[in-house]
Parts: C-alpha cells; structure tokens; sequence
C-alpha cells in the first residue's frame, strides 16, 4: 500500500505506479546509473567482462571453473586500456603462448606473441622459435651463425602466421563487444528494475524518485 510522509507527500513501491509512471522511474533509475551513479565500481565490471571474454576466447586457465565476478586473470596479460566509445579499441600487455592461451591456432614454429602497448594502440610481434644450430666445431655445437646448415626447419607460413594474427584480432573483437554489452546493460530498463528492487525504492505517483 502506499504509504503517507505526510500530509501532502504519499510515495509508492514500483509495482504500485501506473504503467505510465513505471516507465518514468525506469528512465530515471537507468539514467542516473549511467549518469551521476556512475563510479569505478561499473569501470571495474566493465573490464573485467572484457577480460573473461578473452580469457573464454583463448581457453585460459580458470575461464570454465570461474566467472567473470572472481575469475584471477590470464598469466602474463593484461588488458592495458579500452574505449567503448569513439575509440573503439582494446589495448593489451604482455605475452601469450600455448600454454596460456591454448585454443589459437599455434603451431610449432611460432613461440609466442607479444602486445607492446602504447598511448591507444599495441604493437603485435609473433616470436618464432630459434633453430637448433647444426654447425660443428671441433664437436661442439656452437651459437648459430648466418650460413651455418641448421636442423630441419622451415618456420611459420604467412599462412599460419595470418591464422594467428585473425584468431587473436576476433578474440579481442569478441571481448571489446562484451564489453560495449556490459555497458548497455548498466542503462538498460533491466537492470534499473534490479536496482529498484535491490534498493527499495519508493516513488512519488508520477514514477519520479522519492528521496527521504
């Protein structure tokens, strides 16, 4: 039931306003929570989706035992910034490898890739693995030097190379546009709803916000 302030004031539960001033309180509520609500708690929600993203993306450790809320990170990469907005970008650091990300298209030659990053962008550089040097010296393996005959190896293929380097970009894609989602979300009539009933909130008739 409502319930009265005082004489002149009455302030209503959600599910007691009209449909027309239900509305209302929504687009306050989503709003406020993209507006003046907005803190580093939604930022921190925001990135750690992205992350989670790319982690299920690459299979990383942890990406099918933990969610977004808890999961610990992918070792040795970070997502160094992002913008959901003009820039549309995702800019990572550090290096990833079969071992923390197993699901791209690795294959022998190439050792690892590295995300150098900058002021809204990342260099990528694909390390291939060095060749196991043949030359004998006296019957001791020495460092490689150009012209000496190495072990069979023909490196990766521009091919391969261009399969990892798509595999990578639709991962990061992939995680910018959960990213972008989460944010819609916040300033969604959803989650307005699920502020409204986390919170309580009361109402004037008219689906404005009651502030005690």
């Amino acid at each position: 039931m409502p319930r009265t302030i005082t004489t002149s004031v009455t302030v209503f539960t959600f599910d007691e306003l009209s449909s027309t001033a239900q509305e209302k309180a929504l687009a306050t509520i989503a709003a406020k929570l993209t507006g003046e609500w907005w803190d580093s708690h939604d930022l921190e929600d925001i990135g750690a989706t992205m992350l989670y993203s790319l982690a299920t993306s690459f299979t990383s450790s942890g990406w099918d035992t933990y969610g977004v809320g808890d999961f610990p990170g992918i070792d040795n990469l970070k997502i160094y910034e992002w913008d959901l907005d003009r820039g549309q970008r995702m800019v990572l650091k550090g290096t990833i490898t079969a071992q923390n990300a197993p699901a791209l298209p690795w294959v022998d030659a190439i050792e690892s890739v590295s995300f150098q990053p900058y002021r809204d962008y990342h260099d990528v550089v694909i390390a291939e693995v060095e060749p196991d040097c043949a030359c004998d010296h006296g019957g001791w393996l020495q460092n490689h030097e150009a012209g000496c005959p190495t072990t069979s190896y023909t490196g990766a293929s521009v091919e391969q190379r261009q399969a990892l380097e798509a595999a990578i970009a639709d991962a990061i894609h992939t995680a910018w546009t959960a990213g972008r989602d989460e944010m819609e979300y916040k300033g969604s009539a959803d989650n307005a709803r699920q502020w409204i009933e986390g919170n309580g909130a009361e109402f004037h008739d008219d689906g404005s916000l009651y502030f005690p």
